[in-house]
């Protein structure tokens, strides 16, 4: 059948002219062409000369909360939990990748870096295997909407075509390779050496006249005690120990302010003056890793001054090209991190971001150094996805269902370490703020108390759910404080300092709400806030989480044990979270939900169940005891001990695990053993 839809990923002159517009004059028929991202030529030209063979063109408008599959799935979260990883495994099982990696054997971390680099990238990435794969459903979906018409897809050709080619082929549409807009930062880092490109970001982040302070020594390394590096992402909060923070295992752990070094990597919550003499006044050091997270270039900045030289596949196809570019990735990467961790006498990091290919990396180094890798558990997983495979030393997991997951998206962990739900040793810490809170909305008239957590929202629609949708979050419960006198409403958002701006014209709504004395709005924090979803929970009477998908906070204020439910406007009905049943804790809408809070609330005893997340709290977490974070620091206080005493990494974690052991029970210590290799895709296969 001829296509009559063409759908352009990004319509640029060159495209156009080279490959989309002679197709179309192949066909033969007159169609309909939308682009999705366009230059102003190649729009132009495309308008003016497909108007010559009875083509229009048109933009293809759409929002990502409106782009769901046949079953009503969002096609955000099916291909990040599903389809990302039949993709995945096609990539693994080509002979090019099989044959690069069995060159590699000595190097597994490698091995894990280049499987993981495959998928996980940001959707706004251009030549990312994600885009690719949502925006080939972006089109299906349109075209169910143009009651099944044929069509064909315009896609940029990038590494691994072929397979996201086959994937197109099964979803029912044919994908066609086009010249891909040129990179221009990948084209640098090929010109230029890896030394000239780090003074490159120093330059950017800083401006020339800061060079003299690259060519000098701000890097303040200290030799000493064997260090404990941290990631920080955004929460310190030293002086409140009722906040969260990154350094939350710390207060118990027997663990000395010298033997922490904290990490800033973060362009948009940097190390600063203020923020550098706070750390110091505790006791502790603290290190940017990137030009862009120091304020200024006087900041303590680690700098490398080892650079490895990388191999170049100028010829060869797309993937081998793709492959060594990876490869050199990984080995940078690689030598970055064993540098600081020599330079700074770091034997342990910990982050919880697992999430892309940098850990595995990171891992590589510390077993060269000596050292460890430990991450730990920060989100509610209930569903594998390949953008949660890990390959670390240490994981400390809520529970041993994380654990299943972690076995299914196929992790490696030396040491999976069960501890409980992280941040639980807040709650007691948060009953006499969370208490103030509720008396100030009670004496202007609150008889009944709703917490709202939600998540952030992007500008562009199409890649996030976006600030409309968030808008509608918001409404319904701005509207019944503002004609209910005796209900209140605390809201707690994940990004406090944009949510007026995302709200638009819904914030002078929220202003109305202020007004009554009975809507208090939890928004301090540099960047995240400073108030945990806990102490929002403790000072209302139920809890709304607006995104059933990311349930973690939810999981928090259930655990806090306020009631909570989840609105489900995403249409994720896979969720285990659904066993907690619909009607009781789950809503698909605003209207039904609140139908069914009127009538809990006025029915003698309540709707039973309502908001009671027990039949799945002990599957989450089995300690439930507030005291996860020290368990946390005290293992790894025993790692540090180990290795203070001169023990090698694989004594110093051997004698740190059987201590947990013997101190919390055998059960929660396991190993995982996942791997990439085409037999244990078939021997998984062969077990579920």
């Amino acid at each position: 059948m001829t296509p009559s839809l063409f759908y352009i990923e990004n319509l640029t002159l060159r495209a156009w002219l080279f490959s989309i517009f002679p197709r179309l004059i192949l066909a033969g028929v007159p169609g309909q062409c939308f682009y999705i991202d366009s230059s102003f030529p190649g729009r132009l030209a495309a308008q003016v000369t497909g108007r010559l063979i009875g083509h229009s063109i048109k933009r293809l408008n759409f929002r990502m909360i409106d782009v769901r599959d046949e079953q009503g799935l969002l096609i955000r979260l099916r291909v990040a939990y599903q389809d990302a990883a039949e993709v995945q495994d096609d990539i693994i099982s080509q002979p090019l990748f099989q044959e690069w990696l069995c060159r590699r054997k000595d190097e597994p971390r490698l091995q894990s870096f280049l499987a993981k680099s495959a998928l996980v990238s940001s959707s706004l990435a251009e030549s990312g295997l994600w885009r690719a794969l949502y925006l080939t459903q972006v089109c299906l979906w349109h075209k169910r909407l143009m009651e099944g018409k044929s069509a064909v897809f315009f896609l940029g050709n990038r590494p691994w075509f072929k397979v996201i080619e086959r994937y197109g082929s099964r979803q029912g549409i044919p994908l066609i390779p086009v010249a891909a807009r040129p990179q221009p930062k990948q084209r640098l880092k090929r010109l230029i050496s890896a030394k000239n490109f780090d003074r490159l970001r120093y330059v950017r982040a800083h401006g020339f006249k800061a060079l003299s302070f690259y060519r000098g020594n701000s890097d303040n390394s200290q030799s000493g005690a064997r260090k404990l590096a941290v990631e920080y992402s955004g929460q310190l909060n030293l002086d409140k120990p009722q906040s969260p923070s990154n350094l939350f295992f710390w207060p118990k752990s027997g663990i000395k302010p010298n033997e922490l070094l904290l990490l800033y990597s973060m362009h948009n919550d940097r190390l600063n003056p203020k923020r550098l003499a706070e750390i110091k006044k505790h006791g502790l050091e603290a290190l940017a890793t990137h030009p862009a997270a120091a304020s200024d270039p006087a900041m303590p900045l680690f700098r490398p001054t080892r650079f490895p030289r990388p191999s170049n596949a100028r010829c060869g196809n797309l993937e081998l090209r793709w492959m060594e570019e990876q490869t050199n990735e990984f080995h940078r990467r690689r030598v970055f991190w064993r540098e600081l961790f020599e330079r700074h006498n770091v034997k342990t990091y910990l982050s919880w971001y697992k999430y892309d290919p940098v850990p595995f990396a990171i891992a590589a180094a510390l077993k060269e150094t000596g050292g460890v890798l430990a991450l730990y558990q920060r989100a509610l997983e209930l569903i594998p996805a390949r953008s949660l495979t890990m390959d670390t030393d240490i994981h400390f997991s809520f529970s041993n269902m994380s654990e299943n997951i972690a076995r299914r998206d196929r992790s490696r962990v030396r040491y999976n370490v069960v501890t409980g739900f992280y941040s639980d040793y807040l709650f007691p810490l948060l009953k006499e703020p969370a208490r103030a809170l509720r008396e100030t909305l009670q004496k202007q008239g609150a008889k009944r108390i709703i917490a709202l957590l939600d998540e952030n929202s992007l500008d562009d629609e199409r890649w996030h759910t976006g600030h409309e949708f968030q808008r509608g979050q918001y409404r319904l419960l701005l509207e019944k404080v503002i004609a209910e006198p005796w209900l209140g409403l605390v809201i707690k958002p994940k990004v406090p300092a944009t949510l007026r701006r995302r709200l638009g014209p819904l914030a002078e709504l929220l202003g109305r709400a202020e007004t009554t004395g009975r809507c208090l709005l939890l928004e301090t924090g540099p960047l995240l806030s400073s108030h945990s979803p806990a102490e929002a929970a403790l000072a209302a009477d139920i809890v709304i989480h607006a995104h059933l998908c990311a349930g973690t906070a939810a999981l928090e204020t259930a655990l806090a044990g306020t009631p909570t439910l989840l609105m489900d406007r995403e249409g994720w009905s896979i969720s285990p979270l659904y066993r907690l049943g619909e009607g009781r804790v789950v809503f698909r809408r605003w209207d039904d939900l609140w139908k069914a809070l009127n009538e809990h609330w006025n029915r003698e005893g309540g709707i039973p169940g309502f908001g009671d997340w027990s039949p799945l709290l002990n599957e989450i977490d089995p300690f439930r005891d507030g005291r996860a974070a020290e368990r946390m620091g005290q293992y790894l206080h025993w790692l540090l001990q180990g290795f203070n005493e001169g023990l090698e990494r694989d004594v110093a974690l051997a004698r740190a695990a059987e201590r947990y052991a013997q101190a919390w029970g055998q059960d929660k210590i396991s190993e995982i053993r996942g791997s990439w290799t085409p037999q244990a895709k078939e021997m998984e296969t062969a077990r579920l």
